[in-house]
């Protein structure tokens, strides 16, 4: 839910204080990442690489929670395609890679609740550019996700206070690898 991370913890610690804690956290990372691979279609995955593909600008945005994975996946994908572009704070001098976004480029995103008001302000302004936007969230209710081409869930569940982003990490691994397999040549090349 919408807790904050100090209620979070002590409802974990309640829940699953009787348990073995590490054969449950490997029980719950291992889940995260199946079902973030698996309750997402695959036709997903090969539009998501598809349009990264042909598209000029890939501009990748994790702020708050999604910042890690966002800064990660913006390395991997820079050794294969050009004009791969970070966002990851959210701050006016990043806002500035907006100015001239528009139809021919990509938005991939990384969202998780909490949500702030920065979440809804960029997804916003990114839809009006009319890039093609690929959404990585734990919920529909993002605000990201209302804007998305392209939606995928992705499992963030923790025994700790914060969201785990196994499931996102392994899930955007996994854009990488098809990229490389479904466009051999042109990643060999880069």
């Amino acid at each position: 839910g919408n807790f904050a991370p100090d209620q979070r913890l002590d409802f974990q610690i309640n829940e699953f204080k009787s348990l073995d804690l590490s054969a449950e956290f490997l029980k719950l990372m291992t889940h995260n990442i199946e079902q973030s691979i698996r309750q997402n279609n695959p036709y997903l995955c090969e539009r998501t690489v598809d349009i990264l593909m042909e598209s000029r600008r890939k501009l990748i945005v994790g702020v708050q929670g999604g910042k890690g994975c966002a800064i990660q996946f913006a390395r991997l994908l820079g050794f294969l395609l050009d004009r791969v572009e970070l966002l990851s704070t959210g701050e006016s001098d990043e806002l500035a890679m907006l100015r001239g976004l528009g139809k021919g480029d990509a938005v991939v995103a990384i969202s998780y609740a909490r949500y702030y008001k920065t979440d809804a302000y960029l997804a916003n302004l990114v839809h009006k550019t009319g890039a093609s936007i690929i959404v990585l969230a734990d919920s529909t209710k993002s605000p990201w996700s209302q804007v998305a081409d392209v939606l995928f869930l992705v499992e963030t569940k923790h025994l700790g206070s914060f969201n785990s982003t196994l499931g996102t990490s392994a899930l955007l691994e996994y854009l990488v690898t098809l990229l490389c397999w479904k466009y051999p040549s042109e990643c060999r090349e880069r």
